[in-house]
């Protein structure tokens, strides 16, 4: 995984050089927007709605920490504020996944 922060270039042009290096899925941050994109067969990235590699993530989900981020005076408040909402999101589903390969239902929220 690679991740690119357009500040005031485009990182589209180096799409290709992701793609020789192996790269497959790429997340880009142009301004408040962060998008997905996944390398296919071809070589060539397309965008995705969420990361293939954190189950059921949408940009739009991290861009409030990137803008609290910006502004925030006391960095630590915003990595344990981040901190915890990682670990809510992605512990329920760890137990989801868990309960459903033990043949189980799916964990209440």
């Amino acid at each position: 995984m690679a991740i690119e922060v357009d500040v005031t270039n485009s990182s589209l042009n180096r799409f290709g050089i992701y793609s020789r290096l192996g790269v497959v899925e790429l997340w880009r941050l142009d301004g408040d927007e962060l998008r997905f994109h996944v390398r296919g067969a071809d070589g060539r990235y397309v965008e995705v709605p969420t990361s293939p590699t954190f189950t059921g993530l949408r940009g739009t989900e991290l861009v409030p920490f990137l803008q609290h981020a910006r502004n925030a005076s006391n960095q630590n408040e915003v990595t344990r504020d981040f901190r915890g909402w990682v670990q809510e999101k992605f512990g329920e589903m760890r137990r989801t996944e868990h309960n459903q390969t033990a043949g189980g239902e799916p964990a209440a929220g």
